[in-house]
Parts: C-alpha cells; sequence; structure tokens
C-alpha cells in the first residue's frame, strides 16, 4: 500500500506539474528568461518524461530557455509568424547568445490593434486597442526600457512590462495592474516586427 501511494505522489508531484512548467511562455517570469542557440546539427524537443517529439531545432536557432531539468532545458522556439514550440532540449546542445536582439523598431501583434514603437534611445510608445462588434476601446502607455541581461524593463509606480526579442519577434509581459488602461486592453502578447 505504501508503494502505491509513493507511485501516485511521485506522479503528481513531478511529472505533470513539471511538464506544464514549459508550456506557455507567458507563465515564466521573464526576469529569468536567456536566450539561447542551438550548437548541434539538429536536436529534438523532448517532453518531461525524456520522450521524443517531432518538433526540431537547428544548428544556430535562437531559443528562449527557462528552467533546467537534470540534463535538459525548457525552450521555446519562435517561427517567423510568431508561433511557437514549447519543450526540453539537452542542456549540452545549447550554447549562449552572444548576437545582440535589437528592440528599437515597428511592432504590431497579429490582430493589428495592438502597435508599439521603439526608438534606438529605448523610449516607446504603445498604442492599445480592445474590439468588441464595432467598439474599439483605446489606451496607451509611454516610457523608456532599461535593458536588464537578456530582457527589457519599464516600470513606473506599480506599473511594470517586460519585453524580450528573438528575431523578428517581441515577447511583452505585464502591464496588468498600475498601468490604468481601460477594462480588457493589455499590452502582454507577441508583436511581430512591421
Amino acid at each position: 500500500m505504501k508503494k502505491i501511494w509513493f507511485a501516485i505522489v511521485f506522479s503528481l508531484l513531478f511529472s505533470p506539474a513539471i511538464a506544464a512548467s514549459c508550456e506557455k511562455i507567458f507563465d515564466e517570469d521573464f526576469s529569468t528568461l536567456k536566450l539561447m542557440r542551438v550548437s548541434s546539427a539538429k536536436t529534438n524537443f523532448l517532453d518531461a518524461n525524456n520522450q521524443l517529439q517531432a518538433a526540431f531545432v537547428v544548428k544556430n536557432d535562437l531559443v528562449i530557455t527557462s528552467s533546467q531539468m537534470d540534463s535538459l532545458t525548457c525552450a521555446y522556439f519562435f517561427t517567423k509568424k510568431g508561433t511557437y514550440t514549447a519543450g526540453y532540449l539537452k542542456t549540452a546542445n545549447l550554447q549562449k547568445n552572444t548576437v545582440v536582439q535589437k528592440l528599437a523598431g515597428f511592432w504590431r501583434d497579429d490582430a493589428g490593434d495592438n502597435k508599439i514603437s521603439v526608438q534606438a534611445n529605448l523610449s516607446f510608445q504603445a498604442d492599445l486597442g480592445f474590439r468588441s462588434g464595432t467598439v474599439l476601446t483605446f489606451g496607451q502607455l509611454k516610457g523608456r526600457f532599461i535593458r536588464l541581461g537578456s530582457h527589457w524593463r519599464y516600470k513606473r509606480g506599480e506599473c511594470e512590462v517586460k519585453s524580450l526579442v528573438v528575431g523578428n519577434v517581441l515577447l511583452v509581459s505585464g502591464g496588468s495592474t498600475g498601468c490604468d488602461f481601460a477594462i480588457n486592453i493589455q499590452v502582454e502578447g507577441i508583436y511581430k516586427r512591421s
């Protein structure tokens, strides 16, 4: 009986929780994420149980990494279309990224309602919208990002926004409290360079 309980507790504590922790990038703390490059010719994603997945990355692909589990690292690979694959990659097949990602530019989400313009001096303006039928509600956020490791951060009072660039994709996290947005307005999301 003790063995059965141990097996149940072990599977509940480790397998589902670990697998779920590497699925949604917006559940991650952006300040802990790192940009890494794939160093092997081809490497497949693995699930938390070390099972081979169909998705793979190739040498020099950029991935965003977070937690490490034994010899595996949680990684997110973004396509040019802004979609991503999440899973584990062998840590030995990753190396530090040395190419600086550029934040300056004009970015928009797929719906086209949210746009962010970032100047070379890292000052930015986010024009945000929310559609409900024929009504479009607007919001705006202005400020300046500062670089903190792999990500950029804007903070004014309780309003905090973190961003991360990988290739032509901008990920923006936060902004849910203290930014004085109208209801349903949010800055968090995936943006593509225009």
